[in-house]
């Protein structure tokens, strides 16, 4: 989330703008807009890049110039964002558009419905920007975050003891199934408690409590999660795949510790001298 590169636009240059909403709000906009990002290392960071401000290694130019011409309401979306270099086609893949991108297997009409609206103009009004994305991080800025939301979850062990449940009679059984708010336990046919969805348990020992706190049954059910195995689950913006952004992450980490490696030699040589 905070370290993993991305393209943003960082400056936007309004030449005209009529619409109703200020040049502000609009540049706000267009800067939290996702833009592909799986070539990012092919882009040097603008401290690191050897021009003095921006160039073809650091820098994606864009434009973005609607007229409103027909009567009512006329939506700019993201995909109104053309490149500054004309002879770069729209559906060329190795250039950074915003997503989603256009796909010319679907109709004018499906691409537009997918648009990320920008401004609404009225007939005559006129919305003219010249626009320059950066390669950012998250610790940056938030518009350079690749991820929507990222969470790890345990996989849970659940256990039925059957001696103890033997003793137990059917009303309580079904206070237990009923306790669980993700609807993990069920009666079989022979009305024992049995685990029919583990995968739902939110390890909230909502069970716990009412078999020992409640019904003073002891050990009637376990809850625990495996050490050895975690859930990872990563939404993407749509700048960067889920998976290119794990192995990217795991790549920033890997050079983290091999620098932490190198350091801690030379402290100890260091310390070995002093």
């Amino acid at each position: 989330m905070a370290e993993v590169p991305t393209l943003a636009i960082e400056t936007a240059t309004v030449a005209e703008n009529s619409s109703v909403l200020f040049d502000e709000f609009i540049a706000h906009r267009v800067g939290l807009l996702p833009i592909n990002s799986k070539n990012v290392d092919r882009y040097e960071y603008q401290k690191e890049c050897s021009c003095s401000y921006s160039c073809p290694n650091c820098t994606v130019k864009y434009t973005l110039d609607v007229v409103a011409t027909e009567p009512g309401i006329t939506e700019v979306t993201h995909h109104d964002i053309q490149p500054a270099d004309v002879a770069i086609s729209t559906d060329s893949t190795n250039y950074p558009f915003p997503v989603p991108t256009w796909d010319r297997d679907s109709s004018e009409e499906e691409n537009r419905s997918k648009g990320i609206v920008l401004v609404k103009l009225r007939q005559n009004q006129h919305i003219s920007m010249k626009l320059e994305a950066k390669k950012g991080i998250g610790k940056m800025h938030a518009k350079f975050n690749p991820t929507g939301t990222v969470s790890m979850r345990y996989e849970p062990v659940i256990q039925i003891n059957r001696d103890i449940e033997f003793d137990v009679p059917v009303n309580e059984r079904k206070e237990v199934v009923a306790s669980c708010p993700r609807r993990v336990f069920e009666l079989d046919d022979s009305e024992h408690i049995e685990v029919v969805r583990p995968e739902e348990c939110i390890l909230c020992e909502e069970c716990l409590n009412k078999a020992n706190l409640d019904l003073k049954r002891k050990g009637l059910v376990s809850v625990n999660h495996r050490t050895d195995k975690i859930y990872f689950d990563v939404e993407s913006t749509g700048a960067r795949p889920p998976q290119d952004i794990v192995a990217s992450a795991m790549k920033i980490f890997s050079e983290k510790w091999s620098r932490l490696g190198a350091d801690l030699e030379q402290w100890e040589q260091e310390f070995a001298q002093a």
